[in-house]
């Protein structure tokens, strides 16, 4: 869905309540597009949740950035009380302000499985290690 330029219905498949909905806008020449900042992301949407909470149980807190642009932000929140669900949305930078970010290697999609769905290499070219994870039974 995400590769189809369907964001909103990606994050919503992976139990993300997602609100897509621009931050307000200051200068007028600047315009946030939802659809774009999200594109921009290789996100695992299944870990999501599960990345926050391990981050919030570490005690970092239960509020995270995930990228920017240079005014608008992914904000990541879990239920404090420690509910179930994630809630996505985006916030301009003062609603951004002093919230960590979640480290990329905890959201980001293997780049191993772009590049084998994109044709940009083959099973026989990754790593034996790499390989043998995702592909046991080539060993």
């Amino acid at each position: 869905l995400h590769q189809r330029g369907e964001r909103g219905a990606a994050l919503a498949a992976a139990g993300v309540d997602a609100d897509l909905t621009p931050p307000p806008q200051g200068a007028r020449w600047y315009r946030s597009d939802p659809e774009a900042f999200l594109g921009r992301f290789a996100l695992d949407h299944t870990r999501l949740e599960r990345e926050v909470r391990g981050s919030a149980e570490a005690g970092a807190g239960h509020r995270f950035l995930l990228g920017s642009d240079s005014r608008t932000h992914l904000l990541l929140e879990t239920s404090p009380s420690g509910g179930t669900g994630l809630r996505a949305r985006l916030v301009d930078r003062t609603k951004a302000h002093g919230v960590p970010f979640l480290a990329e290697a905890r959201w980001r999609r293997l780049p191993d499985l772009d590049l084998l769905r994109d044709g940009g290499i083959t099973v026989e070219n990754l790593h034996p290690l790499v390989r043998d994870a995702l592909f046991p039974t080539l060993r």
